[in-house]
């Protein structure tokens, strides 16, 4: 498994002719403020991140270290030690509050291009835990499996299952002794 914290590239994606990289980061879809601030033509990106009163470093954005980027050459990060990134909250507040004219068409296009959710490799500890949780919920069912045997056995024995049925339907109206219940 990957160590959530390195960055995973998503998908690589262009808009304006203007690279756009999506990340997994710490289990959550990440952005380099630099390339979003490039295609709504900011040239500070990252000093508007900072001085922003809406964005929560840690919640909408972090700094990171630009190690954490395995094609940090790929990435044009050669030189750098730490670099932006806004996760999918803090990229679309961003974004939202840029007051470029294409903003409006750059959302639409984000929302359909931009995998808005984990991809599946992200999941990997849910899954595991999904199947220990199964496990021990299977061990669980076997051992009620166990109980309903004994249950049907002591139904066996009280005359209220024919022996011959198994775990047939309980006879509630008739007992071993061949008496008839519910019947004045």
């Amino acid at each position: 498994m990957t160590d959530k914290r390195t960055a995973v590239l998503v998908k690589s994606l262009v808009y304006a002719e203007r690279p756009l990289h999506v990340f997994m980061y710490n289990e959550r879809i990440a952005f380099l403020t630099r390339e979003v601030g490039a295609v709504l033509d900011n040239p500070k990106p990252i000093k508007t991140v900072d001085r922003s009163r809406t964005l929560e470093i840690g919640f909408d954005y972090n700094i990171i270290p630009a190690a954490s980027f395995p094609d940090r050459e790929g990435l044009n990060l050669i030189g750098v030690n730490h670099v932006s990134i806004l996760y999918l909250s803090g990229f679309f507040s961003f974004v939202i509050r840029s007051r470029v004219p294409l903003v409006m068409p750059f959302i639409r296009w984000a929302i359909l291009e931009i995998p808005l959710t984990y991809p599946s490799e992200c999941f990997s500890d849910l899954i595991r835990d999904t199947r220990r949780l199964l496990r021990l919920s299977i061990e669980q069912i076997q051992g009620m499996d166990q109980n309903m045997l004994l249950a049907n056995q002591l139904l066996v024995d009280q005359g209220y299952l024919d022996a011959d049925a198994g775990a047939g339907q309980p006879d509630y109206g008739r007992n071993a002794q061949g008496g008839d219940h519910g019947q004045n």
